[in-house]
Order: structure tokens, then sequence, then C-alpha cells
């Protein structure tokens, strides 16, 4: 019964009304457990982030078998400047929203697979988007709070579209976000 910080609302765009008829940690932790029974655990920064606040919480899986794929793709020879999820959706070419629980969930698997199968090599995104913004240019600003401003370029050029820093006299459209 705790207040929803800010920034995590910010991140995730969970508000206090999305959970105002959510059960209780304590009521889905057996759920949980019993899901979990017997499993290994997959997730980005699960070894330091999610287990961890999970055991503070009164529910330590730590016992459990967990793979981390930060740490697996710090150990790769990927050569990236951190680790990030979204620098890994971007270097596999994942177009997908972060901070969602679904998308994320499914961008690690990609991840994972990726990473278990040595596969290192570099994609961009898919070119199965219908190319509809060709020789389109775009210009962005504003507060970004369900995605971030890297999410946006990546969905602008998924369609073939440009972007520019700034809005000039050949800029065709302006995104302003206000979140």
């Amino acid at each position: 019964d705790t207040k929803l910080p800010i920034q995590i609302s910010y991140l995730t765009g969970i508000t206090e009304e999305m959970l105002e008829y959510a059960p209780s940690f304590n009521d889905v932790a057996d759920s949980l457990i019993e899901f979990v029974d017997g499993l290994s655990l997959i997730g980005h920064n699960i070894t330091s982030f999610d287990l961890p606040f999970l055991a503070r919480n009164g529910l330590d899986l730590r016992n459990l078998l967990a793979v981390d794929t930060v740490c697996f793709a710090k150990a790769s020879p990927l050569g990236l400047d951190n680790h990030k999820l979204e620098t890994l959706m971007d270097y596999y070419g994942i177009n997908t929203t972060a901070h969602n629980a679904l998308n994320d969930s499914l961008a690690t698997v990609e991840i994972y697979n990726a990473l278990k199968n040595k596969d290192y090599r570099r994609r961009t995104i898919s070119e199965d988007f219908p190319q509809i913004w060709v020789d389109t240019k775009f210009a962005y600003t504003g507060s970004f709070a369900n995605f971030t401003r890297k999410t946006l370029e990546n969905q602008i050029l998924s369609f073939g579209g440009t972007i520019s820093k700034s809005v000039t006299k050949t800029t065709d459209f302006l995104v302003v976000i206000d979140r």
C-alpha cells in the first residue's frame, strides 16, 4: 500500500489508477513460487536487480538457476559501450518499446538466444515494414514517458523516414511529445 514512485511511473508508463484494483504482492507471491518452481530464470539484470528486489520483499528465489543477459552480454565480444536492454535491442535490431514487461521479456528471449548461439552479428531493424516515410524528414522534441528517443528514432527509420536534429524548411513533420 505504498505510493508508486514517480520515476517508476515515468519509466514504465504504469499509473496509480492502473494499480488501484491490482492484487498485492503477498496475494500473488505463492502463485509466482509455484509457477517458477524447478525452472531456470532468464532475465535482463535479474541477478543484480530483480532477484534482490524480490528477496528484500520476502520472496527469495536466489536458489534458482538464473541466467542474466547483462552478464552474458558483458562476457561476449559485442564490444558495446554499455549492456542496457535498449542498447542490446538496438544492436540486435529488436524493434519494440522497452520497460514494458511483455516487450522486455520477448526482447530478452531474443537476446539470450542470440548470445547462447554465439550469434554476435549486428542487425538492423527488419525491412519488413512498409517504407511509407521514404524521403520524409522528422524532427522531435518533448518529454518521453513510455518510450525513449532511440525507440522513436527506430520507429521512424523502420518505415523509411529520416531524422533531423532541428526543424528546417525541409522538415516534413515535427513530433512533439509532452508526457
